[in-house]
């Protein structure tokens, strides 16, 4: 990395010539999945950078820079993880429950009652939460980021529950 003494020191100069490094330094960090929050975090490393009093003291700007965004990357973190996780047992229980009401997926099928009882016979198979996260999206059209706010669990697990009560539906016996 270049030292910022053969620069100019101006703020545009540094934002030019780290910036690249720092934001891959910062998405690497976030395991490459939030690229908005990595252009945030980037943002607030330098606005601390060009806010700090003695920045002209720095002999080694690139250090300076990479200290400042490991403390706003930890800083994030620290917050995100903060944020509570509560579960909710009694709605988890109540869509675990309900049996997946009419629907016009429904409409056209000959008999309905025997569709309707080999349904709840295939859904009380399924696991409860696998069961909660299938009939909010199919039967309530959530998204699995609402979902993930509704059951208090995270998007990426409200999709492995979708994919995995999928895989249940398909693999039950549906003649009996």
């Amino acid at each position: 990395m270049r030292d910022a003494s053969a620069a100019d020191g101006s703020p545009a100069t540094a934002l030019r010539q780290y910036a690249p490094l720092l934001f891959r330094f910062l998405l690497n960090r976030l395991r490459r999945s939030d690229v908005t929050y990595a252009e945030d975090l980037l943002q607030q490393v330098f606005l601390r950078f060009w806010q700090s009093p003695q920045r002209e003291l720095v002999r080694k700007p690139d250090a300076y820079l990479y200290r400042i965004a490991e403390h706003v990357l930890s800083e994030f973190l620290l917050r995100r993880s903060r944020s509570l996780v509560t579960f909710d047992s009694e709605t988890v229980e109540q869509l675990a429950d309900e049996p997946a009401s009419g629907g016009d997926w429904r409409e056209g099928i000959g008999d309905q009652a025997a569709l309707e009882q080999q349904l709840e016979r295939v859904l009380a198979q399924i696991p409860p939460m696998y069961r909660a996260v299938l009939i909010l999206s199919t039967r309530d059209g959530l998204t699995y980021a609402e979902i993930s706010k509704r059951l208090n669990i995270t998007e990426k697990t409200a999709k492995t529950y979708f994919s995995r009560a999928l895989a249940c539906c398909r693999a039950a016996d549906w003649n009996r």
